[in-house]
């Protein structure tokens, strides 16, 4: 890996398979990939299948429809059809699934 000065960059771009730290052009492909499925790794383990809603450059995060993931205790009590949002700075990678 290579040696970052300061924290390396934590997000993924969208490569179907591979994950690729993020770029600005990354953002753009997470944008373009609204209303598809993409995974999600964050920081703190948890890895997420959404449906992209919205992603805000100026938030500086995602919007997405939940579909499945590996910590669903941190979602029990809800009733479903909720939107979620995840900061970038709490993703680590991002990628494109094929539906």
């Amino acid at each position: 890996m290579k040696n970052y000065h300061g924290s390396p960059p934590r997000m993924g771009s969208l490569h179907y398979g591979r994950f690729v730290f993020v770029t600005s052009a990354g953002i753009e492909l997470l944008k373009s990939n609204c209303g598809k499925r993409v995974e999600i790794r964050c920081a703190d383990g948890e890895v997420m299948e959404v449906a992209v809603v919205f992603v805000s450059e100026s938030e500086r995060d995602v919007i997405y429809d939940l579909i499945s993931t590996n910590r669903g205790d941190r979602y029990s009590g809800r009733t479903g059809g909720e939107a979620y949002s995840t900061p970038f700075d709490d993703i680590e990678s991002v990628r494109a699934v094929a539906e």
